[in-house]
């Protein structure tokens, strides 16, 4: 079973939101919009500038500024959703091998979960590179079941919150479940009825999945 990080195991919007403004002062811009959180919080993070359409020509240093802020303690500002922590362990008692698949950087994400005391259940930890490529939730969730040794991705099953995660789920041809209670927009997987939407963390626990995604039914 694979795992999102922000918005499906830890609540992640201070730090996330924070920073970014801080990186958008740097640059002489105005902070987030309220309406534009949702959509900067799960993209990649070049993505996540870019749908605040910000001058072309700062991308990259916004993105090496929110990097350099996130680092220096943006990372650290979060919770743990309340349920992951019985529930991960519930799912490797009960015999599932569990991995992390997330478009932040893998070196951040490995410090999120360690100070977060959820590191424990996870066998492989697979994020971005340190430069900020590869970060394809696609890429990433493949990376992922290399690290686990998945030889079927059809018994695989991907949980996250955001429409990325959905298409990762289905370029890889795994199951998916909605994490409902992270940062997912209304309306998000409308388009989508047959995915199990899970309101709370111990759903996943007696959840069955069907049909692999990209599989026909």
């Amino acid at each position: 079973m694979l795992f999102d990080l922000d918005g499906t195991l830890v609540d992640s919007r201070p730090g996330i939101v924070r920073c970014a403004n801080l990186a958008l002062a740097d640059h002489g811009l105005p902070p987030l919009r309220d309406d534009q959180v949702p959509g900067f919080i799960g993209p990649p993070l070049r993505d996540s500038f870019r749908s605040i359409a910000p001058p072309e020509e700062l991308l990259e240093s916004l993105v090496s500024t929110y990097r350099r802020h996130y680092g220096e303690g943006g990372l650290t500002e979060f919770t743990v959703y309340d349920g992951i922590a019985d529930t991960l362990s519930a799912l490797v008692d009960d015999g599932h091998v569990l991995g992390v698949a997330t478009s932040k950087a893998a070196d951040f994400a490995r410090i999120v979960l360690e100070h977060g005391a959820i590191d424990g259940p996870f066998q492989f930890v697979a994020g971005a590179h340190a430069d900020g490529t590869g970060a394809d939730k696609a890429e990433v969730m493949r990376r992922a079941m290399a690290g686990l040794n998945v030889s079927s991705p059809s018994r695989v099953v991907m949980v996250g919150d955001r429409i990325f995660d959905l298409d990762g789920a289905k370029s890889t041809r795994t199951h998916f479940a909605v994490a409902g209670w992270g940062f997912s927009i209304p309306g998000e997987f409308d388009h989508e009825p047959a995915i199990a939407i899970l309101g709370h963390p111990h759903e996943l626990i007696t959840w069955t999945p069907t049909t692999p995604l990209g599989q026909p039914h």
